[in-house]
């Protein structure tokens, strides 16, 4: 994994420190889960998981890992869909990026190509992309129904 740069506000004093550890964990745990991902991916791809009583990676996620049905299913959707999101796979790998926030580009389809990795931890959080699409409906014609 790439070093990832630690930005610490000056005058923090005290908080420099855990603050800087802190950041430094996360983008190790984003790295991991990536990982993480990758190795889903290709177990479902490879059908791994078919066992006796499991119809799905994500029900053997949730048998041998403990994973909730729905936290598995997601982790099962975002590690595919990783493999057609390479900027933001990279960004990924590199621990740039939150799982949190590869979940919600990779919902998005201009994601990829706007995302750019010097943003990092400072790309849209999922409610950022929910208040754009927001404003985009509101803005869009709806069709008129007619009650008779």
């Amino acid at each position: 994994m790439a070093k990832t740069q630690i930005q610490v506000h000056p005058g923090d004093g005290e908080s420099a420190k855990p603050g800087a550890e802190i950041a430094e964990l996360s983008a190790y745990i984003s790295a991991a889960t990536y990982r993480l991902l990758a190795l889903i991916r290709e177990f479902d791809e490879r059908e791994y998981w078919h066992l006796p009583g499991l119809c799905s990676c994500a029900h053997w996620l949730n048998f041998k890992c403990g994973i909730d049905m729905n936290a598995a299913r997601e982790k099962v959707r975002v590690a595919h869909a990783l493999a057609k999101l390479p900027k933001i796979s990279e960004a990924f790998r590199k621990g740039q990026v939150s799982y949190s926030k590869v979940r919600a580009m990779q919902q998005q389809r201009y994601a990829e190509q706007s995302f750019s990795a010097d943003v990092g931890a400072e790309a849209p959080t999922k409610r950022h992309f929910r208040c754009d699409a927001r404003m985009h409906w509101s803005r869009s014609p709806r069709p008129i129904s007619i009650r008779s």
